[in-house]
């Protein structure tokens, strides 16, 4: 599945859905939405990229969990993110994270040795 393109990052905390992706075409007809896994996809990787800038170390994806898709992203829509890092043991964050309205969840990640 190509998704170049489906994603515009307006800052660090921000993005928009394009209007029109070939991606629409088949998931689904007539009813346009962003597949869950690729929401999900959005927030890990927003996750380990500034978790690198805040911690200080590189990371890695340790646990995904509680995740729940509250509405579907469908085109056009801007979405606004934001997380929240909590100590969960040595070397290890538990992130909780939103999707403002759409996704949230908790990722673990782990200090890279």
């Amino acid at each position: 599945m190509m998704c170049a393109g489906l994603i515009e990052s307006k800052e660090s905390n921000k993005f928009i859905v394009a209007d029109h992706h070939s991606l629409f075409d088949e998931h689904f007809k007539g009813f346009s939405i962003v597949p869950g896994a690729f929401s999900l996809g959005v927030c890990i990787r927003s996750v380990l990229v500034n978790s690198k800038e805040t911690l200080g170390c590189h990371v890695y994806l340790q646990l995904i969990e509680k995740i729940s898709f509250l509405r579907p992203v469908v085109p056009g829509v801007e979405l606004n993110w934001k997380f929240n890092l909590e100590p969960a043991g040595v070397h290890v964050w538990r992130v909780r994270f939103e999707l403002k309205s759409f996704v949230k969840g908790i990722i673990r990640i782990k200090e890279a040795k």
